[in-house]
């Protein structure tokens, strides 16, 4: 699997913009985001390193099946979540990006050691993920992630 990450402005989603097809175009919106965003990393991993990244972050954001779900299937104001997928993509909004970094920040140390227990894979998208959250909290602007 491969995961890309960008920091990407909320506003290239204006919620009147986002209603372009019915249902929306997963395309559309991964297009946008490609096009848009800043690219700030990419790691080549297994889906189960992937999720696990995420389902070990979620205890610490106090947030069970929550990250995961968004890693997996976020999308900019959740347009995607009754579109029948795969559709490969993950969204993270500004606020929430902020609120996140915050989180491991906060516990770096030990959501670190989980990840290295984790192996290589983990650690690479925990540590691509983190540092998109670094730039996108200073720059005030959320993360996506597409993977194939």
């Amino acid at each position: 699997m491969n995961a890309e990450f960008y920091i990407i402005d909320d506003a290239l989603f204006p919620e009147e913009d986002l209603s372009w097809a019915d249902p929306p175009d997963p395309d559309a919106i991964a297009l946008r985001i490609r096009s848009g965003g800043a690219p700030w990393g990419a790691t080549r991993t297994s889906i189960e390193a992937f999720a696990d990244t995420f389902e070990i972050l979620e205890p610490h954001a106090k947030a069970p099946d929550f990250l995961r779900n968004m890693a997996f299937a976020g999308s900019p104001r959740l347009v995607l979540t009754e579109v029948p997928g795969p559709w490969r993509m993950g969204y993270f909004e500004a606020s929430l990006s902020t609120a996140l970094l915050g989180v491991i920040d906060e516990g770096f140390d030990k959501i670190a050691e989980e990840m290295a227990q984790k192996g290589e894979g983990a650690t690479a998208v925990f540590d691509a993920f983190h540092l998109t959250l670094q730039e996108a909290n200073a720059r005030g602007r959320a993360v996506a992630i597409l993977h194939s």
